[in-house]
């Protein structure tokens, strides 16, 4: 199907973001309840994603996204701003959506990440995160700008306030 002059507000609150990718035909992880509101404009491939809020349990984000699909491969620019990032919200913290600390005192784990999926978009992500949680560590005042190219994810640029430090 193509859509053309398409201008939709969108709202969705459910159980969990598994709930929403059933919806999609998409795998979602189990996470806390979620709530998102967004107006989605655009046709021929070409959408924007303006003015979204969402929420996953404590954690948030608000930003634009705009998706070209007109492609084989599709472009992505997204500007996301979060006040708090809870990876256990999200159901990406290990256990399966239960936070547990990490023993050795790292933010992320050192299991990779299922990221077949960048070779699918091009583009670029922009995200300033208030507090970042994940297990028992915890960064303010993180930022960081992600470019995808070609099945590659370059991370441009990183800044985060963690133990009384600056990285």
């Amino acid at each position: 199907t193509t859509f053309s002059d398409l201008s939709l507000d969108v709202t969705s609150s459910g159980p969990s973001l598994a709930a929403l990718g059933d919806v999609f035909g998409i795998a979602l992880p189990n996470s806390e309840p979620y709530s998102l509101e967004t107006r989605v404009t655009g046709g021929g491939g070409k959408f924007t994603i303006a003015d979204a809020s969402a929420k996953v349990g404590g954690s948030d984000a608000a930003g634009n996204i705009v998706l070209d699909t007109a492609s084989a491969v599709t472009g992505l620019t997204m500007t996301l701003a979060s006040q708090r990032l809870d990876f256990k919200d999200l159901g990406l913290d290990e256990g399966s959506g239960t936070s547990t600390s990490n023993s050795d005192g790292r933010l992320f784990s050192a299991e990779p990440w299922p990221l077949d999926w960048l070779k699918q978009i091009e583009g670029e992500i922009t995200w300033p995160v208030g507090t970042l949680v994940r297990g028992g560590a915890s960064a303010q005042d993180v930022a960081f700008a992600l470019a995808i190219h070609k099945g590659a994810a370059t991370l441009k640029y990183v800044k985060a306030n963690i133990e009384g430090g600056t990285i």
